[in-house]
């Protein structure tokens, strides 16, 4: 039988995340719980709402895991080796930065329309900062040089609630361009 490349590649990646058990153990301290909306079905149990958590693993690592609503395990989950200084978050949006040895990266976690999506990693040793606009959309703006990503302003828009609803709108009204 002939092994590729990919194949040798991707049947190592799976025995190291299968004995490692990143595939599908999360870290049991949980350093905090961030709700991703602020409309919410009050039936559904806290426990059961989309929502980031932060958890802490017994090496000392961070994970962020990414849980969609009535769905009681994570959908996304991203481990990561480095302390982590900054945190924003604004409903569905948490952006967090590490910073370890010569690296600091800016990851982006988010929500659209009650899905959880797959982080946005860029290389940040430059300053940057984190404000809402007009709008009420997140900007992340980039003093000088990016070095993986070539804008200097990436904006986000924010959602209040996973699924628009006519109350959501009366009492969050989104602003339009």
């Amino acid at each position: 039988m002939r092994l590729t490349m990919r194949r040798m590649s991707w049947l190592l990646t799976l025995l190291l995340l299968g004995s490692v058990g990143w595939a599908n153990e999360l870290c049991s301290q949980v350093l905090a719980s961030l709700p991703a909306y602020v409309n919410v079905d009050r039936e559904v149990p806290v426990n059961l709402r989309a929502r980031f958590e932060l958890r802490e693993c017994t090496s000392g690592n961070i994970e962020v895991a990414l849980l969609e609503e009535r769905t009681p395990s994570a959908v996304v989950v991203t481990r990561l080796t480095d302390v982590w200084p900054t945190l924003y978050q604004k409903y569905n949006l948490l952006v967090l930065q590490t910073i370890g040895g010569s690296s600091r990266v800016v990851y982006v976690f988010r929500f659209v329309r009650g899905k959880a999506q797959r982080p946005e990693s860029y290389d940040a040793r430059i300053p940057f900062r984190v404000e809402t606009n007009a709008l009420g959309n997140v900007v992340i703006w980039f003093r000088g040089h990016v070095a993986t990503k070539p804008p200097h302003r990436l904006t986000y828009e924010t959602e209040v609630a996973s699924r628009p609803s006519r109350k959501c709108e009366e009492l969050f009204p989104q602003k339009t361009k």
